[in-house]
């Protein structure tokens, strides 16, 4: 009962140590606490739709007071069963509606290796990439290839799903845009190696016909500054085939 009261005051973290405290005494309470918690995550489901649902109908000012007081529901809910990866996630997609991706992506990353799951994974890199989209549209290039290497190396996130294809591509321009702005000729060779690098592995695997023509297109330009004319030539004649 006193974990009950500190959680219906918002004291979360002392609610834990309650409840932590009950489970060490005896199983005898264990399916009360379930209980409890299902009554809060329930509510929490209930805000989330709601507020998801306002966000359809661009009504963001219902939209957010639902989702926050779907995060609050959620995080009493984890502070009562602390093992409930659903409700992390849930969590975790909270922040990411409310846009701090910030915290989403503190969640997310505990998620991943609790469950090992490409689709846990697979919400990182959608996470990720949205920043990496801001970094390349501030012409932070430096930051958003440290970004898109992330999810390049994320453990568990499948090699053709479209957030992995979409890193390599964004890898290449982002080298492609530095080349642009040095005249340096030993940095113009790392940058057009560094395209090659991810766009080679890109263009042998992917269906996304954009993707590929794209690639061929930068691949074109590394090809020419690396000084191979048999590749820059294949690489423009599979873009223009690509084309017609």
């Amino acid at each position: 009962m006193l974990g009950v009261s500190q959680i219906e005051l918002g004291k979360y973290a002392d609610a834990r140590a309650s409840f932590e405290k009950v489970r060490s005494l005896s199983p005898q309470y264990s399916q009360d606490a379930f209980s409890y918690w299902a009554l809060k995550y329930n509510e929490g489901i209930s805000s989330f739709n709601a507020g998801t649902k306002a966000l359809g109908s661009k009504d963001s000012v219902t939209a957010f007071r639902n989702l926050r007081q779907g995060l609050d529901k959620f995080n009493a809910a984890v502070n009562i069963l602390p093992d409930s990866v659903s409700t992390y996630q849930l969590i975790a997609d909270s922040y990411l509606y409310l846009g701090k991706n910030d915290s989403a992506l503190m969640i997310y990353e505990s998620i991943i290796e609790k469950t090992k799951s490409p689709s846990d994974a697979l919400g990182i890199a959608r996470v990720l990439y949205q920043t990496g989209v801001l970094a390349m549209n501030d012409k932070k290039y430096d930051d958003a290839l440290s970004i898109f290497n992330k999810i390049k190396g994320l453990n568990y996130l499948e090699k053709n799903s479209e957030y992995y294809e979409v890193a390599l591509f964004n890898i290449g321009l982002a080298n492609y845009k530095k080349l642009e702005n040095t005249t340096d000729n030993a940095m113009m060779t790392i940058l057009s190696q560094n395209m090659v690098d991810n766009l080679e592995p890109l263009t042998a695997q992917t269906q996304n016909k954009d993707l590929l023509k794209d690639s061929y297109q930068l691949l074109v330009v590394a090809y020419d500054v690396l000084g191979n004319e048999a590749k820059r030539d294949d690489a423009k004649n599979k873009y223009n085939a690509l084309n017609q």
